[in-house]
């Protein structure tokens, strides 16, 4: 019996439900799948069961979280919300008699069997999960070592262990007293209690897209081969970061996987959305800001969804009346020139840029929007 838990609210149940047909798809053995959210209606409990009502292999189980539990604890990173908290009340919820359980974000697609991963043994340590190397939040945390930072998206929890040590409130205290400090909500407080203290295992098992972006930078610390077979033969893939497989200007790789898997179990859904809002805009000239790697990914986007980009902008002179992916550059100056247009910022420094353009006089959410966030305006309209 594999016992396995999973964090969500309403708004993520499908991607919960994508998530949870790759598990059971790829697993063999009987699976117990406790849900945890603060919102679901009897309604909502409902479809999930249906939906997974023909595996005999599947029990699941539905608990509602107080909030008002982890009143207090900070979150810095805008594209999280207090769901990513849940996993640290897994021994407090879930039945005494459960010693051992997987936890998995929503955010994710299964390519192999967790059974595999669900047999290693824990030992006495607190969980086991795998590297992410965040300079930023190993510097933030004062870790001694650069390996000793995991992400958190896949855990194998040892609630035993929790429950002995009454480790959830460890962690609360940890977070009043941090506040600062937790950026990425779970992740970085049980990153700051256990500083390193924690098993490690391969990083197939969750696989994220710095692992590509940074090979060489992953290869040094964990040796090419288990790299390259995260890379080329994830045994999870985890989509991390504010822009999911369900937004159109997803940029990873593997971003089918998430629909073959809602296909699988025949979900109902609407594919993204944003493009609804987008077409109400097509009349008028688009401008792309950023002629850069992700610039050129994203005009390639916009051709394939039917849209044509009149311009790239940017900040480096040496890129204007020059053309890139097929398209002319300006400068920021020359956008006051032009009429009838609207400018989706493709740049990473997105804040800076927002800040300029509203120095021009342009105004956010009507002249130019960030284009990492235009999958909001898709569920608004």
């Amino acid at each position: 019996m594999i016992h396995l838990v999973c964090a969500s609210n309403r708004a993520y149940r499908q991607h919960m439900c994508a998530m949870l047909s790759s598990v059971i798809l790829n697993t063999s053995e009987q699976l117990s799948i406790h849900i945890l959210n603060n919102d679901f209606s009897e309604a909502d409990k409902n479809h999930v069961t249906a939906t997974f009502q023909e595996y005999s292999s599947v029990d699941l189980y539905y608990y509602t979280v107080n909030d008002q539990v982890l009143a207090g604890i900070n979150i810095i990173a805008e594209h999280l919300t207090i769901q990513t908290l849940y996993r640290l009340l897994s021994p407090v919820l879930l039945p005494s008699d459960i010693d051992k359980v997987l936890y998995l974000d929503c955010d994710i697609i299964v390519e192999d069997d967790i059974g595999k991963l669900y047999a290693i043994d824990l030992e006495d340590y607190h969980l086991a999960a795998t590297n992410e190397l965040s300079y930023k939040m190993i510097e933030l945390l004062e870790l001694d070592d650069n390996t000793h930072y995991f992400n958190a998206g896949v855990i194998l929890i040892n609630l035993k262990k929790w429950r002995e040590e009454v480790f959830w409130l460890t962690c609360r205290d940890f977070a009043f007293t941090y506040p600062d400090k937790i950026v990425y909500g779970d992740q970085d407080i049980l990153n700051g209690v256990l500083r390193g203290n924690w098993k490690r295992f391969h990083l197939k098992w969750n696989c994220i897209s710095d692992f590509k972006y940074f090979q060489d930078r992953y290869s040094d610390y964990f040796g090419t081969k288990e790299v390259e077979q995260a890379i080329s033969y994830p045994s999870i893939i985890h989509y991390v970061g504010s822009l999911k497989p369900w937004h159109a200007f997803c940029p990873h790789p593997d971003q089918e996987r998430y629909f073959y898997y809602l296909d699988y179990i025949k979900y109902s859904y609407f594919r993204y959305p944003e493009l609804t809002f987008l077409r109400q805009l097509e009349h008028k000239k688009i401008v792309l800001f950023g002629a850069s790697t992700a610039g050129g990914f994203n005009v390639e986007k916009f051709r394939e969804f039917g849209f044509n980009v009149s311009y790239f902008c940017d900040n480096s002179s040496d890129k204007w009346n020059t053309v890139f992916c097929g398209v002319e550059v300006i400068s920021p100056s020359e956008l006051l020139t032009l009429e009838d247009t609207v400018i989706f910022i493709t740049s990473m420094y997105a804040k800076e840029i927002t800040q300029q353009l509203s120095g021009l006089g342009l105004v956010e959410k009507q002249d130019f929007y960030d284009l990492s966030s235009i999958w909001k305006f898709g569920y608004e309209n």
